[in-house]
């Protein structure tokens, strides 16, 4: 995974909110995840659909005043870790 991977929310993932956290269920593997406040944005981000993971860190670097190469690795490291989970999917570019 790199920069340029553009990730996916999968679809079967349901979603709440609960204070500062989201908590993310996934029906078929009985799983649970909590994401912080960071994830929590980062997951909001692909609301509106697929991200780079690029995109995602320059977005992380401007709200949360992180320097870009700390935000990319944070992203990737992000990313990895739900993509494992099968929270994220590597999505296909739209053609």
């Amino acid at each position: 995974m790199g920069p340029a991977t553009l990730l996916a929310r999968a679809s079967e993932a349901a979603f709440q909110r609960l204070g500062d956290e989201t908590v993310i269920v996934l029906p078929l593997t009985r799983t649970l995840h909590v994401l912080n406040p960071t994830g929590r944005f980062l997951w909001e981000a692909l609301e509106e659909g697929p991200r780079t993971a690029a995109v995602l860190a320059d977005l992380l670097a401007g709200t949360y005043a992180v320097d870009p190469p700390t935000a990319l690795s944070d992203v990737l490291a992000w990313a990895s870790e739900l993509r494992r989970q099968r929270v994220l999917l590597e999505a296909a570019p739209a053609r």
